[in-house]
């Protein structure tokens, strides 16, 4: 990734990262400006290729992604998310047309997004004179609480470091969800991608 504080972000949680890029480093997901190959699959075989090179435990796969990366790690988890055991999204949704639903079912999710980004912002913004769209933050959580048959509110709120949090902990499906923000602009941080991947770890060691 050419950030060694970012590596050392995952790895310091015992994880292998792996780093896949799109094609001309943009992502082929719903709505986007690219449709240069099928991203969803091109993740899988990633996946894939990786269990092929390195004892990975499958109960521990996690996607996680920042700014139209982000967005993909949304479109992945609302339609390809078979084989995927959490979503790490950072600084970026779903594109417009929203889905009407997601086709694999509920998920595990924690997004993490600044309150004042100006490239996404969390309201979204159109783009390339109103051709594509960016989606609101809050309009793609109630696709996902819908998908985990979540309430529409969250059933708890905590201060994580710098980052405020609000989590869904009683959906039907046994999901959880999780949105947390912060006042910077456009960024990710090695500390809230590490606490990100720690998120996921407590989720699948609460469900063993």
């Amino acid at each position: 990734t050419g950030n060694a504080a970012l590596v050392a972000a995952v790895t310091a949680s015992g994880a292998v990262l792996v780093v896949p890029d799109g094609v001309d480093k943009s992502w082929s997901h719903s709505g986007a400006p690219s449709h240069k190959r099928d991203d969803i699959g091109f993740l899988h075989g990633v996946v894939a290729d990786a269990e092929q090179r390195w004892p990975i435990d499958r109960a521990r796969i996690f996607a996680a992604g920042f700014s139209i990366g982000g967005s993909m790690v949304w479109d992945l988890a609302c339609h390809g998310a078979t084989g995927f055991t959490a979503f790490l999204p950072f600084s970026g949704d779903f594109w417009l047309p929203y889905p009407a639903r997601c086709d694999t079912g509920p998920i595990e999710l924690r997004h993490t997004h600044a309150i004042n980004d100006h490239t996404f912002p969390m309201a979204g913004r159109p783009l390339f004179g109103g051709q594509f769209q960016q989606g609101d933050v809050h309009r793609g959580f109630a696709i996902l609480e819908a998908t985990d048959a979540c309430a529409a509110d969250p059933d708890r709120k905590l201060r994580d470091g710098d980052l405020d949090c609000e989590s869904w902990t009683t959906c039907g499906s046994g999901k959880q969800l999780e949105m947390c923000l912060h006042n910077g602009d456009h960024q990710i941080q090695p500390d809230w991608l590490h606490r990100s991947v720690e998120w996921a770890m407590m989720r699948i060691a609460a469900k063993s």
